[in-house]
């Protein structure tokens, strides 16, 4: 519960940063999912692995701006 209460505390500036990055990892994402998907039609590997790169990056960077959301909204409230 303590995390939600601090979700729900976050500076409006600082989450609307982190929702946006979170949409455009979202877009990355979904671009990796079709162009797997058109993978499964063409079989050309350098597509595969394209796409499963492209995966990896839009999870990764997703985990990264929402720990760096909340380490930036607190790191934020303690010099203030």
């Amino acid at each position: 519960m303590d995390i939600l209460n601090r979700l729900k505390k976050i500076d409006k500036k600082i989450l609307h940063i982190g929702i946006v990055g979170l949409k455009i990892c979202l877009i990355i994402s979904l671009l990796s999912a079709m162009m797997l998907c058109f993978y499964k039609s063409t079989d050309i590997l350098f597509q595969y692995e394209i796409g499963v790169f492209m995966l990896k990056i839009g999870i990764l960077f997703s985990c990264f701006f929402v720990i760096c959301t909340i380490a930036f909204d607190r790191i934020v409230k303690d010099i203030f």
